[in-house]
């Protein structure tokens, strides 16, 4: 009989993840080459005793299903950032207090944020190399914030308690034996506010206890384990795990905790449990058909084999561990394998079994004064379990003289080479210090207020620096100089302790100055930034004092760049020529304040002009090079602010008269003047500018649109018109078609105050709401308002031509070809006047997402003088249901083609999104083997035959659902 020498839970995979636009990972092997034990719940349901898990059904990471998740990144903790959306996903008149009082809303939103948050009490072990055990965290899931969240969570007033799923597009997929492995990397969530309301007090303590542990579960990959199991029975019965249900849904009986089962289905799938992973049991009880039957302890497969010689194993005994107390602890079977909250697991070597203690672990492992370069052991003290530990801590710093810190714990001893605090402005630390070969020291920094401070070190030879927080974690910073040999770093502190680490990259003694400095801002940046208080900007030497970086982080447009001056004595500041410069970061190059190729317009400042503006064609950072004697001053700012800006909606404008709209109204602005202008629909308009002054040198107006590249993905601005303006040249009108986006108007170079004015005026040459006809008749394709909604009324009852949508239907608009010559709907760009009520497809289709009514405006591309508008109205589902409502269609699958995509249309569905649904087989020919659908309709098929597909849990309307009879043929 053989033995496997040690425990492995998992080989853990090497994930490579790139910080940029975007990053790399790899789905890990989709399938487990095993079977499952059949389920049988009667074993287990309604009982205490979890029992030895030998009948019990446990995850599994794909047996005809796809797998879903949220990427991992090889050991890195996940983290998942939720966001607390304050309306609804598809209304914005639905909020958190919709329907309920504020306390019960304040606490659904608390109580289930605090829910999900149990994942960040996960942890399991591994065996590293030296044979310890190492524990590891999961997931992370922390608040974000609106602009940076991976997870949105809407409040809802329909459909079930909660429903979670994907918002981007999968990324790394992967097909193993036709099952597809994809990582997603946004997420949303729905919570039903309504359905919670209406619970009793001890339904609402369970459902909020166990529904954000329960949804993040998904997030993390883990299915209902019901919707995968193959019992034949109709109850749920699963209530005994956190992704199971409890028979006949009853709410307080269902596992509200993360268990050992949940805690490996998630190692499972992020990939620490994959084939190479099986503890294998060798069952000789329980054969099969001569062949020798393995169980793997872990995930709970089996694998029948003819021989056992290839195989590792331990031998499957019935260890009566249920019957005995914790006498089975002091032996060596039981291994620690996972803990939740102040619950530790062990496992049996042996059998199945699994024993939850609580906080033997936890409150019993104490230091043992063993320790590393790379690891940070504990031991157990309790008597009962001996076993050494190294609990994950893999900063373990080694300062030398046996002093370190571990970032895992608070043993903490610290060397430093010298203590400094920061002051509020001067620069604090200004010296030079010789490092040895290959040295590393260590400066303790007192940070006494909460700002930004910048690091500048500049060594002889390659000197490398980190930054830790008082706890020696460290604080991810970039360098912003390129040269090996010094390191710039801005970061802001708050107040408290620091360290700083600088490196000898070299072998020889390196001569290293270091300076640090307070900054008011990390760069030059949002608001007034004092230009005084920044003496120590970049290394002289290398660059002068007065160079600042500008970091663009607010989107490519026009800036205005703004130096204001006060002296002490109140005099007058003169603001000499190129007191304000502009260059590349790239080349060094002066930026032009809008290129032009036959117009030279650098971003310099003239004399006594303190201001100008510059198109900034890049996010990231620019040299802003200030040059004014400062002697004598009070103050000098720097002030970088966009552009005013100006949205035109169309739908506030006549539609059936030209309209004028004053984009510069008399703009006296010396000097220059931009504005950008957010047009929402495409239009023809004819552009009047005129500038009543008296200037003799060249004004410049510019037009342009800001277009975006997708290969490149770089923005342009595409110049529609650049004119240059005199006392002579003095007025212009153009005539242009607009298609909807993002334009600026701008002058540059105005000597005066004279004004400047600048007019739109919208043409509007055909116009009509009865050219636009909606689900005309029934021998014309029409919407899922007329095709499925109102399906098996007699004629005259169907709304055809009508304007009313039923939440979650559509209508199909069509042009009346009596009144124009272009009468296909791909001629004209479509708009909705109010994207939350109703939107409106590229092919004339409307779909109602909340009750209201809701403009829908068509405008000819050829032409955009002609524009047509109609008025719909958005209502409420008012029928009754005795059961759920399904369209039936029925199509065919050649296996020849791929994967099939499930074919809906606004004809057999009410809206062709296939993750507006779920998705389950009902039933499927026994020559097929296996169908997987993803939440966008993919359908992988293994063997030929009829399928039967249905959609179900429509997400604006429970009511209705999906079915599709597919024939698969070769």
């Amino acid at each position: 009989m053989k033995k496997i020498s040690i425990f492995l839970l998992c080989n853990l995979l090497l994930i490579l993840f790139f910080v940029s636009t975007s990053f790399n990972v790899y789905a890990h092997e989709t399938t487990l080459d095993v079977e499952y034990d059949d389920c049988l719940p009667e074993d287990y349901v309604n009982s205490s005793n979890i029992g030895d898990g030998y009948n019990e059904k446990w995850y599994e990471l794909v047996k005809g299903n796809d797998a879903w998740h949220i990427p991992h990144s090889g050991t890195d903790v996940t983290e998942i950032r939720y966001y607390i959306s304050p309306v609804g996903e598809t209304s914005t008149t639905i909020n958190w207090s919709t329907g309920i009082d504020d306390e019960l809303s304040d606490r659904i939103i608390n109580d289930f944020t605090e829910s999900m948050e149990k994942w960040n009490n996960v942890w399991y072990y591994t065996i590293n190399s030296e044979g310890l055990y190492e524990k590891k965290k999961l997931v992370n899931v922390v608040a974000g914030t609106e602009d940076n969240h991976n997870l949105i969570i809407y409040p809802k007033t329909s459909g079930s308690v909660a429903s979670t799923w994907p918002t981007s597009s999968r990324i790394n997929a992967k097909s193993v034996n036709s099952i597809t492995h994809g990582h997603y990397n946004e997420w949303a969530m729905e919570v039903n506010i309504s359905e919670m309301a209406s619970m009793s007090l001890a339904e609402l303590d369970n459902i909020l206890s166990r529904t954000g542990a329960h949804e993040i579960g998904h997030v993390l990959g883990l299915r209902d384990i019901d919707s995968i199991e193959n019992s034949s029975s109709s109850n749920y019965h699963h209530e005994e795990i956190l992704m199971g249900y409890s028979e006949y849904s009853n709410y307080i009986t269902r596992q509200s905790n993360i268990t050992y089962r949940d805690i490996a289905g998630v190692a499972i799938t992020r990939g620490f449990h994959t084939d190479s992973d099986h503890l294998w049991l060798y069952d000789e009880d329980n054969p099969k058909d001569g062949k020798y039957k393995l169980i793997c302890s872990l995930c709970n497969c089996v694998k029948y084999v003819d021989d056992l010689s290839s195989y590792n194993y331990y031998e499957y005994k019935q260890c009566g561990h249920s019957e005995s107390s914790l006498s089975h602890t002091v032996d060596d079977n039981m291994i620690p394998v996972a803990s939740y909250g102040n619950t530790d697991y062990y496992k049996c070597k042996y059998c199945r079994y699994v024993a939850p203690f609580t906080s033997r672990i936890t409150q019993n492992y104490v230091y043992c004064g063993e320790h590393d370069d790379s690891k940070h052991i504990l031991e157990n003290s309790s008597g009962n379990l001996n076993y050494k530990i190294s609990e994950n801590h893999s900063l373990t710093v080694n300062l030398g003289g046996n002093n370190y810190k571990c970032s895992g714990c608070d043993y903490t001893t610290i060397n430093t080479f010298e203590e400094y605090s920061l002051s509020n402005y001067s620069a604090t630390i200004n010296k030079t210090v010789n490092l040895s070969g290959n040295e590393t020291k260590y400066y303790k920094i007192n940070s006494n207020y909460n700002k930004y401070y910048e690091f500048i070190v500049d060594g002889t030879y390659g000197v490398d620096i980190k930054l830790f927080d008082e706890n020696f974690n460290e604080i991810l910073v970039d360098d912003l100089n390129d040269s090996n040999s010094i390191e710039h770093i801005i970061n802001q502190l708050q107040v408290g302790t620091y360290y700083l680490e600088i490196k000898n990259s070299s072998s020889s003694t390196n001569s290293t100055s270091i300076k640090i400095v307070s900054r008011t801002t990390a760069y030059i940046g949002v608001g007034d930034n004092d230009v005084l208080l920044n003496t120590h900007n970049y290394n002289e030497g290398v660059y002068p004092t007065n160079y600042y970086y500008y970091i663009n982080s607010r989107g490519v447009g026009f800036y205005r760049f703004t130096l204001t001056g006060v002296k002490a004595d109140g005099t007058t500041v003169t603001y000499p020529y190129s007191s304000i410069m502009i260059k590349d970061h790239m080349n060094e190059d002066i930026i032009d304040k809008y290129s032009l190729t036959e117009y030279s317009n650098q971003a310099i400042s003239g004399y006594n002009e303190n201001t100008f503006i510059a198109y900034l064609n890049a996010t990231g950072y620019f040299y802003v090079y200030i040059d004014i004697d400062t002697e004598g001053f009070k103050s000098l700012t720097l002030n970088i602010e966009p552009v005013e800006s100006e949205t035109i909606d169309l739908f506030t404008k006549s539609e059936s008269t030209n309209s004028t709209m004053e984009i510069l109204d008399s703009e006296t602005t010396k000097g220059d003047y931009a504005k950008k202008i957010i047009l929402k629909q495409a239009g023809e308009f004819t552009v009047n500018y005129s500038y009543s002054g008296s200037q003799s040198n060249d004004i410049l107006f510019v037009l342009g649109k800001l277009n975006y590249n997708s290969t490149t993905q770089k923005y342009t601005i595409e110049t529609l018109i650049s004119r240059l303006m005199d006392a002579e040249n003095d007025s212009f009108t153009y005539t242009l078609d607009l298609t909807d986006g993002t334009y600026f108007v701008a002058y540059f170079n105005k000597d005066d105050d004279a004004a400047f004015d600048v007019t739109f005026n919208r043409l509007v040459t055909q116009y009509g709401g009865s050219v636009l006809i909606p689900d005309p008749d029934s021998m014309t394709d029409g919407g899922s308002q007329v095709e499925v909604y109102e399906k098996g009324l007699p004629y005259y009852a169907v709304s055809y031509r009508g304007t009313n949508i039923v939440i979650g239907f559509t209508r199909v608009i069509y042009i009346d070809y009596h009144y124009v010559d272009q009468h296909s709907r791909e001629d004209y760009y479509w708009y909705s006047s109010n994207d939350s009520i109703a939107t409106v497809s590229q092919h004339g289709t409307v779909f109602g997402k909340s009750a209201g009514t809701v403009k829908i405006m068509a405008v000819n591309k050829d032409d955009p003088s002609i524009v047509f508008v109609k008025q719909f109205t958005v209502v409420q589902d008012t029928k009754t249901y005795s059961e759920v409502v399904y369209s039936e269609f029925s199509d065919t699958h050649k296996l020849s083609n791929g994967e099939y995509q499930l074919g809906l249309n606004v004809q057999n569905s009410p809206y062709p999104m296939a993750q507006y649904y779920s998705w389950r087989v009902v039933s499927k020919s026994s020559t097929i083997t296996s169908v997987s659908i993803d939440q966008w309709g993919n359908v992988a098929i293994v063997g030929t035959g009829i399928v039967v597909i249905e959609g179900y849990n429509y997400i604006y309307n429970d009511n209705y659902g999906v079915r599709i009879n597919l024939t698969v043929t070769n």
